[in-house]
């Protein structure tokens, strides 16, 4: 997140987030292809920077209570199976997606497209959050409106 957002940058920070992380690639690599899910280049570069990083923050739409944006892979393995993402929500967007958290309190699950873009999802509920994971946690942070996808 090098874009100078300094509200951002301190809740990364406290997240235990650092410029330069660099988690292992083939480790995230092995462990998303184990999950059923595509080993896209863009999308694991994402989860080298923030894999297991948890950010908290208050949620304006939501009255100011306390919401998070979990990148853990391996809690938001729990939350859907790769069927949903790959035959349901992977077919509406039209290109291939992968796991890569979940957000507002396991409310919603993340995925990540290999060009980058984000999506998040519920149920039936589709929407894409931003063309990039940076952008994605300004938006859910910032409470920016996302693009519903039927």
């Amino acid at each position: 997140m090098k874009d100078g957002d300094i509200y951002l940058c301190k809740l990364l920070e406290k997240a235990g987030w650092h410029e330069g992380r660099k988690l292992n690639y083939e480790y995230i690599s092995e462990m998303v292809g184990t999950e059923g899910y595509a080993q896209m280049p863009n999308v694991i570069s994402f989860l080298q920077e923030f894999l297991d990083i948890k950010i908290l923050f208050k949620n304006k739409r939501n009255g100011l209570k306390n919401d998070d944006i979990n990148f853990s892979f391996k809690e938001a393995t729990n939350l859907v199976v790769p069927e949903r993402i790959n035959e349901d929500y992977a077919q509406r967007i039209g290109k291939e997606i992968c796991l890569i958290g979940s957000a507002y309190r396991e409310h919603m699950v993340l995925m990540m497209s290999n060009d980058g873009f984000v999506y998040a999802g519920y149920d039936n509920f589709l929407c894409k959050v931003a063309d990039s994971g940076n952008e994605a946690i300004k938006s859910i942070i910032y409470d920016y409106d996302f693009v519903t996808i039927p």
